[in-house]
């Protein structure tokens, strides 16, 4: 609430006063004389009035036996004075309201209980002689009203809209939102008359009457809420809710509150302020390693593009971006972003039906279904869905070798197609075992098949431009696999949200096969086929099973503390085969140094504790995650150490215009598994891929401070990171020209950023989203026995408009711009494009989608390395520049969807 003072001139009255006070100055005079007299004759006798008698009674150790059930405070204080000689003064009007009081019925001193009786009120109480003396404690007092929203079968409602309107006034006094227990907490500075409003989208919206009086906390019994029995497109919320709000560690985007005009939550993330997504859809915020959640559950990392494809923006109630994780979440993960969606409660059978196709160079659809039940006790759901996509990228890379008397050149362009065929399955129930505890399974599975090609073309030459020769190589390959999920969960909450205890155990295998066979040809350099190149055939195989116990617990105290504490442990069992064969004649030789069988263990024990109070105006944080992580294997070094990630957030809020936060966390990035193993791969004739068993894991020291003035946002973050990794080159062949390729530690990289985001209503129906990011990269290390270092200025520019033209018809307008610069010793180029979408809601259950993507041109990513003697150059493009039309059609009584089970298997799959 905020409250606000102008200094006024002086009025009429105040005139009047001092023409007064020079009229009587005299008979002020003899006035002020009076009161010091009548002030040290009560100076004089106040040791009388505080003197105790001899013989009294003391109510810090003399006992009354008191019991009260629903009876007021006035009868409490007769029954004390009934069993002493003590007797009380007060104001009637300060106790008369304090009724229906509840206390034990049991022996404890006269102190104890007045403490019992007066708790949570603005009275204290003070003993004089044989009188005990009940007064307020203070006249600046804050009343607090706290409570639960929750469901018809008792379950907690998060992110509901509360707010407490003072009718007189006509207007909000402070609105906030219920958390993710359906908690709530508002605050007031006076006594009287107030409405308790509460509204959710899909729900009736309530208004409650409350008195506020002298009870300093008021907890409200539970409010439920069920689902609205009109056919209304939204609920009219009090307060307006917008599009996206900074809570100091993170930015909520209101989605059902917006006009964004995208079909499934993948496009949604893409126009998010500070979200890249990645050709290869690979989610970053702010460019850090990202944990995905639903419903504050972990996405499995492999199936992350296929569940985030399926998710329907009419499905998500908001999106966190949270830019400054607490030491709950993996060490793993500078960043978090939390998908949550609007919860179902109606009671049967619902579902719906999804399909949508594209069309680039190549074709590419989907198509799945979902339905759900739902009864008193049991939730059941069901998901099934098949995609076909036809991935293509066009490869241009330069490298020049001048480590020889002659400078070598070579050339090499790769057409690469993946024809990618998912097939995905995802069973789940939850079962209620009575109002506090809930017990679920899910069980998800995801097949993959990906036939392919490579048609790659290698020019060389030394000094002529004309090439000395060319090798013309078609690749055929076939990719398969699996990853299966098998979960059970267990969620305890009691004492109206105060205790909150979660428990999960999930089991992960996972396969992934590969066989590539490659039929390289010689060419003159005036294109002429000379002889045909032995052909040589790939084949990897990798089999990892996960296996996970988790635990959180969150316990609230009074006076707005928290306390969270958990555990993790995560053990990962990998076996891998990679093997490398060349044909001649009528044999395959196997080539020993290109075959490797090895197996890979971790195991990851983490535990963590947060504490967090809270002020009127100020919120103050401080946790510690501590990981123990031991790997072993066979032909691999044996590793064991400890971590230790703090974490520490305090944010101020001014008022409900201006706030301030500053924040710092220690984070870790762990390499792939597959780059611990000492496998070697070729890729073509004249590039190698390569494990690194001494590859280490890199730490991040993140420093954030936050401002927030109205709508405009601006962050100043410092990075410093130690050992970063990278794939660098780590052998240069200039005889054959092969280069061989492997992740490799740096010595340190540093970030500093300036992250400004601004949003803006033009009109009702126009949103104006703004997000720039600008500030400076470097890096240094070695690289082939040389020093190297890069740094560079970058600036980042997301623009982002929507339009709300009817119920019926929304549309959005994306635009991006990312300037020249630099990831680790590797310089890019610039790039940007503009993206387009639009939603037409032809009937409550059917829904078309239309979007655009990269309308302007089709991308092309330019990346460039100089590590002195071995210079490179590389052009991709893919096929992304497409036009996509979608159908939902939405069946039963609700368009809502599950929500998912928590995983926890989040870290270790994203690294498969």
């Amino acid at each position: 609430m905020n409250i606000s003072a102008k200094l006024r001139k002086k009025g009429r009255l105040c005139d009047l006063l001092f023409a007064w006070k020079i009229q009587n100055k005299q008979i002020i005079c003899q006035l002020m004389r009076i009161s010091v007299l009548i002030t040290f004759i009560i100076l004089s006798s106040i040791q009388l009035l505080l003197a105790n008698s001899a013989k009294g009674q003391n109510m810090n150790s003399d006992q009354v036996t008191l019991g009260l059930d629903n009876e007021s405070l006035l009868t409490g204080l007769k029954k004390i004075e009934g069993q002493t000689t003590l007797r009380f003064y007060y104001r009637k009007e300060d106790i008369k309201t304090l009724t229906e009081l509840n206390l034990p019925n049991r022996k404890r001193t006269i102190a104890q209980t007045l403490e019992e009786l007066l708790k949570n009120t603005s009275l204290s109480f003070r003993q004089i002689g044989d009188n005990i003396l009940l007064e307020r404690s203070g006249m600046d007092i804050n009343y607090q009203i706290k409570g639960r929203i929750v469901d018809v079968n008792h379950k907690p409602i998060a992110y509901t809209t509360v707010s407490i309107v003072k009718p007189e006034l006509g207007r909000v006094i402070q609105s906030t939102h219920t958390d993710t227990m359906g908690v709530y907490n508002l605050t007031v500075q006076e006594a009287g008359a107030y409405l308790l409003n509460v509204t959710q989208v899909g729900m009736d919206s309530l208004s409650i009457p409350l008195t506020i009086s002298n009870r300093k906390v008021l907890q409200l019994p539970d409010i439920t809420v069920t689902i609205s029995t009109k056919q209304l497109d939204q609920v009219t919320v009090i307060a307006k809710i917008p599009p996206i709000e900074n809570r100091g560690d993170r930015y909520v985007v209101n989605v059902s509150n917006s006009t964004m005009a995208t079909s499934s939550s993948l496009q949604l993330l893409k126009v998010l302020p500070f979200v890249r997504v990645t050709p290869a859809k690979e989610v970053k915020l702010e460019d850090k390693n990202t944990l995905i959640l639903l419903d504050g559950r972990p996405v499995p990392g492999v199936a992350t593009s296929d569940i985030l494809d399926n998710l329907k923006v009419n499905d998500i109630e908001k999106i966190e971006l949270i830019t400054q994780p607490s030491a709950k979440y993996d060490a793993n993960y500078g960043a978090v972003i939390n998908i949550i969606t609007k919860k179902r409660q109606t009671v049967g059978f619902t579902g719906n039906l999804i399909g949508d196709d594209s069309q680039g160079i190549y074709n590419s659809g989907s198509v799945s279904a979902n339905v759900t039940y739902k009864s008193e006790k049991f939730t059941i759901t069901g998901r099934t869905s098949y995609g076909h996509t036809n991935e293509y990228y066009l490869d241009d890379n330069n490298r020049v070798e001048s480590s020889g008397p002659v400078i070598q050149r070579l050339q090499d362009s790769t057409r690469r197609l993946y024809k990618n065929n998912n097939y995905s399955v995802q069973l789940g129930a939850d079962y209620k075992l009575n109002s506090d505890q809930t017990l679920g399974i899910q069980i998800y599975g995801r097949l993959n098949h990906t036939p392919g090609n490579f048609d790659a073309m290698a020019k060389f030459r030394s000094v002529s431009v004309v090439p000395d020769s060319i090798v013309r190589t078609n690749s055929l390959f076939k990719n398969d696999g699996y990853t299966f999920n098998y979960n059970i969960n267990y969620h305890l909450l009691t004492d109206s949200a105060k205790n909150d205890l979660s428990m999960l155990f999930t089991y992960t295998p996972y396969k992934l096969t590969l066989n590539q066979s490659a039929f390289p040809k010689l060419y003159d350099g005036e294109g002429a086929f000379e002889k045909d190149i032995s052909p040589y055939q790939t084949y990897g195989r990798s089999l990892v099973k996960i296996y996970i116990g988790q635990a959180d617990y969150v316990r609230k105290f009074n006076g707005n503390q928290t306390l969270e504490a958990g555990g993790k442990f995560q053990n990962t069992d990998s076996h891998n085969l990679q093997s490398y064969s060349v044909s001649e004649m009528t044999s395959v030789n196997s080539i020993a140094g290109y075959t490797t069988n090895t197996d890979l263990r971790e195991t990851i024990i983490a535990g963590y504790g947060i504490y967090s109070k809270n002020w009127k105006k100020d919120n103050l944080s401080f946790g510690m995650r501590i990981e123990n992580t031991t790997t072993s294997g066979f032909s691999l070094k044996n590793y064991n150490y400890i971590n230790y990630f703090p974490n520490a957030k305090w944010n101020h809020q001014y008022n409900n215009d201006y706030s301030l936060s500053l924040s710092y966390g220690k984070f870790i990035n762990r390499p792939p598994y597959q780059e611990l193993l000492p496998y070697k791969v070729v890729t073509d004739q004249y590039t190698i891929m390569q494990g690194n068993i001494n590859l280490k894991p890199s730490y991040d020291h993140t420093f954030t401070g936050n401002v927030r003035i109205k709508n405009l946002n601006v962050s100043l973050e410092y990075t410093h990171t130690t050992a970063p990794f990278f794939q660098l080159p780590v052998d240069e062949d200039a005889g054959n020209q092969i280069t061989t390729f492997a992740f490799e530690n740096l010595n340190s990289a540093n970030k500093f950023s300036l992250n400004t985001y601004y949003s803006l209503d033009i009109f009702k129906w126009w949103n104006l989203g703004q997000s720039i990011s600008t500030g400076h990269n470097s890096a240094s290390g070695t690289v082939l026995s040389g020093r190297s270092s890069l740094n560079s200025y970058f600036f980042i520019a997301n623009n982002s408009q929507t339009f709300n033209f009817s119920k019926k018809i929304k549309f959005a307008l994306n635009a991006y711009y990312v300037s020249a610069g630099n990831v680790g010793l590797t310089k890019l180029k610039a790039y940007g494009n503009l993206d387009a979408s639009a939603i037409f809601n032809i009937s409550s259950k059917l829904q078309f989608t239309l979007s655009g993507e990269e309308i302007l041109k089709r991308l092309k990513y330019h990346s460039m390395s100089d590590y002195g003697l071995l210079n490179s150059e590389v052009y991709t493009s893919s096929d992304s520049r497409r036009i996509r039309v979608g159908l939902i059609y939405s069946f039963g009584k609700s368009q809502i969807k599950d929500v998912k089970k928590k995983l926890g298997n989040d870290d270790a799959t994203g690294r498969l």
